[in-house]
Order: C-alpha cells, then structure tokens, then sequence
C-alpha cells in the first residue's frame, strides 16, 4: 500500500497497524506500507515503480528494498499563490519541511497596485514556475530519463506550461499530467501545481 506522506495524514500509521493486526492472525504474509512522504504525484510514482519491479518478477523482498530506495530519491515541488486560506498555508508548510519539497508561489498583493492586475499576476505566475523548474535543474542530477508527474488543481493550462517548461529546460520525455483527486486537492489547493520526479 502507498499512502499519504505520514507528516500530513494518519492514513500510513493506520494501514501499519491493519498490517500488524492481519499478520497477527494469519501470520506474515506479503504486506509492505510505503510511506510516500507526499501526496498525489509522489503516490503516481511510487505505484508506477512497484508495478514495473513486480513485472520483472522481482522476489517481495527485493521490490520492497528497491521501493524505499526509489521513495528517498524523490522531489517534490510545490506551486500556490498566497491567497491560499491559513489552513492551506499550514499544509503546505507541513509538506515543504521534508527537504526535499519546496514551494514556489506568488505574492498577490504586490498586483493589486498596478492597473491590470490579472495580466501582471499571470506574469508573476509564470516567472514563478520557470523559478521552479530552473531550481529542479540546479541538483545537477541528470533527469532526462525521470519520470514527471504534474498535478494540478483547476488549472490545466497552467500544468501545461509546467510540462513544456520541463520539456525544455530539463530535456526529460517522461511527463504525464493528472488531475488531483480527493483528499490531494486540498494539499494541492485551488490553482496549485505539485511535481514529482
């Protein structure tokens, strides 16, 4: 099982505990909980991975043992814009401590002087993402053959621009968009970008 990022929810320290009741009367079986320390494009990835080891026909013990490796060599970036709600703001804090995540966002009140505050904030929008994009480049690690997941919520275009600038900077070929569902979209929040690789 692949869960939610154990900082954010209780949804990995109960699937350990169903694990350690279950093995407790049927005795041990096959049953790893990931810890995906994320949430939705994180949780793409991960799932992607162990289907790929269990197609090789990989012994248990030997996806389980690759899995937490690959989980540890993910990053996690984060777009928003500050006119997120103070609980959003106190999730996406939650997330950004691991360090391997950081959030990139734009400041709303800076457009609200100009005149055309929406052709301004797209602006800021944009620069901000290509910040993003440039900072996933500057590890230095070679990411043409890692595999992206962008999520979004409500702003495909945006997810889009996300993708071509990936494309571009970062010479990668592996990039899928999905929609964030259920409880993502919250940490996501309205307008938000979450990219994994």
């Amino acid at each position: 099982m692949v869960t939610l990022s154990a900082e954010l929810s209780g949804s990995y320290n109960s699937a350990v505990l169903g694990k350690n009741l279950y093995e407790e009367e049927n005795g041990t079986k096959n049953i790893h909980v990931v810890n995906s320390r994320g949430a939705a494009t994180t949780q793409v990835l991960i799932a992607r991975k162990l289907n790929e080891y269990a197609s090789q026909g990989m012994p248990f013990e030997e996806v389980v043992d690759k899995i937490e490796e690959y989980t540890t060599s993910l990053r996690t970036y984060l777009f928003g814009d500050t006119r997120s709600t103070k609980k959003e703001r106190k999730i996406i804090k939650t997330i950004c401590n691991d360090r391997r995540c950081i959030k990139y966002q734009t400041s709303h009140d800076r457009y609200k002087r100009r005149r055309d505050p929406e052709s301004s904030q797209a602006r800021g929008m944009k620069k901000a993402l290509a910040k993003m994009v440039e900072h996933m480049g500057s590890e230095g690690r070679d990411l043409t053959r890692r595999q992206f997941v962008i999520s979004h919520c409500n702003c495909y275009e945006r997810a889009v621009y996300v993708k071509e600038l990936i494309k571009k900077h970062l010479h990668a070929e592996d990039v899928d968009i999905v929609d964030t569902k259920g409880v993502s979209s919250l940490y996501a929040c309205d307008g938000g970008i979450i990219v994994s690789y």
